[in-house]
């Protein structure tokens, strides 16, 4: 599996772990049934090794479709539609 450095810290803000807290909407994301089996979902597991799992869950195009000012969900892993406005297009 590849590792990255940004893909643990994009994972922070996601999940929530001892250095920070997850905003509501992300703090649930393995309560569901249907995500709470998957890797990403297991604690024991390196963190890396869940960020890697979870991203490579969200199909390209739908990747794409999050980096727009009214980015899109992504309802399979409970990831819920935002709007970026301007922070995140620069």
């Amino acid at each position: 599996m590849m590792k990255a450095n940004w893909v643990a810290a994009w994972f922070t803000l996601v999940f929530p772990c001892s250095l920070v807290v997850a905003d509501p909407l992300w703090a649930d994301v393995c309560t569901y049934e249907s995500v709470r089996s998957l890797p990403f979902c297991d604690t024991s597991l390196d963190l890396e090794d869940r960020v890697v799992d979870y991203v490579s869950r969200i199909p390209t195009s739908a990747q794409i479709r999050m980096l727009k000012h009214g980015a899109e969900g992504f309802e399979p892993l409970k990831i819920p539609p935002y709007q970026w406005w301007s922070e995140g297009l620069q």
